[in-house]
């Protein structure tokens, strides 16, 4: 007898979320954004969580209290990812000199 295989099941790893490098914007320190606004860093989803510029998302891992990003769960990242992602962001507004 499998000695390995004596008391109780092996454990599945969890699989691992393919997050697709088009799901979300990729965070850009010199852009701004608002609370709610998504990104895409080091192939992780985060969210902002109220108005920031230069703050890497890099920061939630380091203390998630205070950090204007927070990670999203598997559940938002596989709803995300059902839905087609976030449009991208859309550019500055024009002058409207074209008609």
């Amino acid at each position: 007898m499998d000695p390995d295989r004596a008391g109780s099941p092996r454990e599945t790893p969890a699989p691992t979320l393919e997050v697709p490098d088009d799901i979300a914007p990729a965070w850009t320190g010199s852009a701004t954004y608002e609370g709610g606004e998504i990104v895409l860093f080091d192939g992780t989803l985060y969210q902002a969580r109220w108005w920031t510029q230069g703050d890497s998302p890099e920061s939630a891992h380091v203390d998630a209290s205070t950090s204007p990003w927070r990670i999203l769960d598997d559940d938002e990242v596989t709803e995300l990812v059902e839905s087609g992602g976030v449009a991208p962001r859309t550019s500055a507004p024009s002058d409207g000199g074209g008609d």
